[in-house]
């Protein structure tokens, strides 16, 4: 019992400097795409339910607490997502924002050129 409490401790403290460190960011390539429950490109509309509803969710609150913006960047259902200081958003705020997205019927997700979908 002595040694699974001894390896539990070992890994518990290789584990807290790796989650102390920030979020990362989204890479450049990445874009962010969003779809409709039609499988459409989400609208200009749905978009702005989308932003309102993460921002006023008790669970995202804290990852999407410096959104500073989320439009539509496209037609074709990309988004443009931006933290307050006009920085890309973190890979975190983006799965708050999919999280929110699924409730409201929406999908987000990330798109690298024809690649297969990244989650």
């Amino acid at each position: 019992m002595r040694r699974i409490t001894v390896a539990v401790a070992i890994c518990l403290a290789a584990a807290l400097p790796m989650m102390a460190q920030t979020a990362p960011k989204v890479s450049p390539h990445d874009v962010l795409k969003c779809a409709g429950p039609d499988g459409k490109a989400c609208t200009w509309n749905q978009v702005t339910d989308l932003s309102a509803a993460a921002t006023a969710d008790e669970g995202t609150r804290k990852a999407v607490a410096s959104l500073g913006k989320l439009t539509l960047a496209s037609f074709d259902g990309t988004l443009k997502c931006e933290q307050s200081d006009e920085a890309q958003c973190t890979t975190e705020q983006v799965h708050s924002l999919s999280r929110v997205a699924a409730q409201l019927k929406l999908r987000v997700w990330y798109r690298f050129g024809d690649a297969l979908d990244k989650r």
